[in-house]
């Protein structure tokens, strides 16, 4: 027992930290149950990319039809399939996999600002996050979490070299390592650069000589490795791939920029800080008891860093606390979304969540403005500590109450499309009885559709393909569809009757109908029917 417990005094902080992953792990699982492991459109994509990695030895550089987003969740998954088989609970594992290693990331960054107390906070915050910042995360379609793991090694790395009296030894390797993540975090998502442009002010401040020269041409060189695959895709394609970052001018001149702040202010910021979610109104007490404590956080954070920004116009930013850059990177967080050409969605899709997660990296932000927080007023005495504890745990009880109370079925639907059912066994049944491979269905709910029957199921959308002017992202199966001689049209509705059946019941054609959990199979029995004649029929499906 004395050497047991001379090992957890020792190792308290590793064991306590460990304690805080495990958290997040069994929080996130139980989440994932609770939705019964729900996928969306752009999740299935993801998955099926993988399954084509694994077993017919596909190498795709991205996300399929959007160059800009890397597919390393696809072979993750890919070799998740290959240790635990294909499944939903599978393919979760990816992104499950990368929140725990945030939280473990945000602990390290953490301790090296605040300390090793401050630290479990912070952690702790990371492991409870907003559930529209769990909802924003933990899908298998945006790397998202991934890239936020490495920027807070980056920001570690930036924070160790800046606050110390002399510079690191190895000073170049720290430069060739920024490069390296950074490089890599940018084939992931572009979402890289709000960690990268505070490391690299800081320490091109802090450290101008060293900066500039080794350490500027080494960054660039491991920034050119870590990116190969994005050049490697770009001189295939004429470098067109980096339109989708900076957009054309006349796009850039029809942003509205004042618009897009109000926007965030009003709608996506509440959602990060937890105060509101998307689908549904947030009760007013919870509401209270996590916006106030975060809004004191944050206004606390920016008197403690006021100064920062004088030290650093002197060429001193060690002068200032370090927490300085978690200031700086919170408004390059801002900044950068306000002007990317992503946030013009917020305008051209007021009613449709089509730009929050790109305010995701601010998951970084909250839990080390509300960890500096409560050290601060802990330090401040007796009273101090009550108020530290009390803010703590009135911020983490509430947040796990929205948790446990928010529907697990809306919480990772489709920020595009919210009404995919549960699942889709019974579905599948129903189509292999009718002896159906290929089907019209809206594609949020056909993507998963076809991961869920291991593409034994080919589904594609008619409406968003030849009248949204869509991304056909599996174009295979698409052709399959279009080229049945016998497919049925999917439709996501519990109706008697759907204004499907009753327009071909009025032109004669006769069908046979299978309702089933959430959905309505109408199959045509004289032949297939061109969606084009019934689109109007469709258009809600869309």
């Amino acid at each position: 027992m004395t050497a047991l417990r001379t090992f957890c005094r020792a190792h308290w902080w590793w064991l306590a930290s460990g304690g805080i992953v495990l958290l997040a792990l069994l929080l996130r699982i139980a989440m994932l149950i609770k939705a019964n492991w729900m996928m969306d459109g752009d999740e299935a994509t993801m998955a099926i990319v993988g399954r084509h990695i694994q077993l017919q030895h596909e190498r795709p550089i991205f996300f399929p039809g959007q160059a800009y987003m890397g597919a390393w969740q696809a072979y993750l998954s890919a070799l998740v399939f290959y240790v635990a088989g294909v499944s939903r609970p599978a393919a979760k594992a990816v992104p499950l996999i990368s929140s725990l290693a945030f939280v473990l990331s945000m602990l390290l960054l953490a301790r090296r600002i605040y300390g090793p107390k401050a630290a479990l906070v912070a952690g702790a915050f990371a492991a409870l996050p907003s559930v529209y910042l769990l909802s924003a995360t933990l899908r298998l379609s945006y790397p998202l979490i991934d890239v936020m793991a490495l920027g807070n090694i980056i920001l570690l790395i930036a924070v160790d070299s800046v606050w110390r009296p002399q510079p690191p030894p190895r000073f170049w390797l720290r430069f060739l390592a920024l490069g390296l993540i950074a490089g890599f975090g940018f084939w992931l998502h572009a979402a890289i650069a709000v960690f990268v442009a505070p490391a690299g002010l800081t320490l091109l401040v802090r450290w101008p000589r060293y900066s500039l020269v080794p350490g500027t041409p080494l960054a660039l060189a491991g920034f050119v490795v870590g990116a190969a695959p994005v050049f490697q895709f770009a001189r295939r394609h004429d470098y067109t791939t980096f339109d989708y970052l900076l957009g054309s001018s006349s796009d850039t001149a029809q942003r509205d920029f004042l618009a897009v702040a109000r926007h965030m202010l009003d709608t996506v910021l509440p959602r990060i800080i937890g105060v509101a979610v998307p689908w549904g109104p947030t009760p007013t007490l919870l509401q209270l008891a996590i916006g106030v404590p975060s809004a004191a956080a944050l206004v606390y954070l920016a008197w403690r860093v006021r100064l920062a920004p004088l030290a650093w116009l002197r060429a001193r930013p060690q002068d200032a606390t370090p927490e300085a850059i978690v200031a700086l990177f919170g408004l390059a967080v801002v900044a950068t979304y306000v002007m990317s050409r992503f946030s013009v969605y917020a305008l051209l899709y007021p009613t449709l969540d089509a730009t929050g997660r790109y305010l995701a990296p601010l998951g970084s932000f909250l839990p080390l403005a509300f960890a500096g927080a409560a050290r601060d007023v802990w330090n401040r005495g007796s009273h101090g500590r009550s108020v530290a504890v009390g803010g703590v745990a009135l911020l983490l009880g509430a947040t796990a109450v929205a948790w446990a109370s928010a529907p697990g079925d809306a919480v990772f639907q489709s920020p595009y499309f919210r009404e995919l059912p549960r699942e889709n066994k019974a579905l599948i049944r129903a189509l292999d009885a009718l002896d159906v491979d290929a089907v019209w269905i809206n594609h949020w709910a056909g993507k998963p559709l076809m991961f869920d029957s291991d593409e034994r199921i080919a589904a594609t959308d008619w409406v968003d393909l030849r009248v949204c002017n869509g991304i056909d992202r599996l174009g295979a199966n698409s052709a399959r569809v279009f080229a049945d001689d016998d497919p049925a049209f999917v439709l996501i509705s519990s109706a008697e009757m759907t204004p499907l059946e009753r327009a071909l019941t009025e032109r004669g054609v006769r069908f046979e109908r299978v309702s089933v959990d959430g959905y309505v199979v109408v199959h045509p029995l004289d032949g297939p029917v061109d969606p084009a004649s019934v689109v109007q029929y469709l258009w809600k499906a869309c």
